[in-house]
């Protein structure tokens, strides 16, 4: 899964004041140089928040340090005051990906995807011009994951009738569920993203979505991309920005790949030679006790791994022991494996690959 920041409410904050601070440029790069994968800017026609000139200046740094830029808007947005038309600014940036929002001109943020209506014909005709000045751009349709509380896979069909090769999830109900604690919305999201992937559609998705409901959409699976703007600018007045990429950087991959990478893996308190909790002490010790060859992370010196590992494992306390890329558990579960012999098979196995 890729990550792909939207950079409008440092526009928004920047234009408060009618200067350049903070700048656009500025955090295009630092958030680039800290591994996002894309930006994502949305302009306006009133250009409240991003403009025309912000989205040439951030698709040709992002040209220059090649990651992705993916230019978000109405399709429909023609030229007025000083916004060139979508376009035409599609023609002068090229971006890498294109997603067409149905949003109007007075809306405060994107809420609903396209559906079926008069458009149709004029989407159509449109994205054929999209493809013919930019045919190398990915074109993407926002849409709506549910349609009456059940997956809405028209909308799907939607996008594979008018000619989008990918589609962006409005996450915005599946947001509320979870901040709800109503989980029941994880089966019709995965059916949404499976009918979608069965179509040979990219699936990206975006809108609400933050450090406590990302986890389940990675549990899912299955999503090339996620877009985030808001709620990375509000975590990074609690955390700061470099740190808050970097929770959203490691909740996404950092530390799946990490768990891939060794065989046997625990992220405890302290280190194996100085265990800075009885829990963490009693893991390690049964794990040497089974002549375990172990990697491990100190969490105590890795807060960003500290505050997001629980999200990815849905597993709350430390340690966490992971053979093979699977949790096996803690310290109650690993002591009594080793206790019972199954860690030491289990150990032994690896071990004879």
């Amino acid at each position: 899964m890729n990550l792909s920041i939207n950079l409008n409410k440092i526009a928004l904050l920047r234009n408060a004041r009618g200067e350049n601070v903070p700048s656009l440029e500025e955090y295009a790069y630092k958030a680039i140089k800290l591994g996002v994968d894309g930006l994502t800017l949305h302009p306006r026609p009133d250009h409240r928040h991003a403009t025309c000139n912000d989205v040439i200046s951030l698709s040709k740094i992002c040209k220059e340090k090649k990651v992705e830029f993916n230019l978000e808007g109405n399709p429909f947005s023609n030229k007025k005051n000083d916004f060139i038309g979508f376009i035409d600014l599609v023609e002068i940036v090229l971006p890498d990906q294109i997603t067409l929002v149905p949003d109007e001109p007075n809306q405060v943020t994107s809420d609903h995807g396209w559906i079926k209506g008069e458009h149709d014909i004029e989407l159509k005709k449109i994205i054929k011009i999209i493809k013919k000045v930019s045919p190398k751009s990915r074109i993407s349709l926002f849409i709506d994951l549910l349609n009456k509380d059940e997956p809405n896979y028209q909308s799907i069909d939607y996008a594979i009738e008018v000619g989008a090769d990918t589609i962006e999830i409005h996450t915005g109900q599946f947001a509320i569920s979870i901040k709800n604690k109503d989980h029941s919305i994880l089966k019709h999201l995965k059916d949404f993203i499976n009918y979608a992937s069965r179509k040979n559609l990219n699936i990206n998705a975006g809108h609400d979505l933050n450090l406590f409901n990302l986890s389940e959409l990675i549990r899912i699976g299955n999503v090339g991309e996620v877009s985030i703007g808001h709620a990375i600018i509000t975590d990074s007045l609690k955390y700061g920005f470099e740190d808050t990429i970097n929770r959203y950087i490691n909740l996404i991959k950092k530390l799946k790949q990490q768990i891939k990478d060794n065989d046997i893996l625990i992220y405890m308190k302290g280190t194996p030679y100085e265990p800075r909790c009885g829990f963490s002490a009693r893991t390690v010790q049964a794990l040497i006790e089974c002549e375990a060859q172990f990697s491990y992370v100190d969490v105590l010196e890795n807060d960003d791994i500290r505050s997001t590992l629980p999200q990815v494992s849905d597993w709350p306390t430390f340690p966490q022991v992971f053979v093979e890329g699977d949790l096996i558990g803690g310290a109650d579960i690993v002591t009594q494996m080793h206790e019972n012999g199954e860690l030491k098979k289990l150990i032994q196995n690896i071990s004879s690959k």
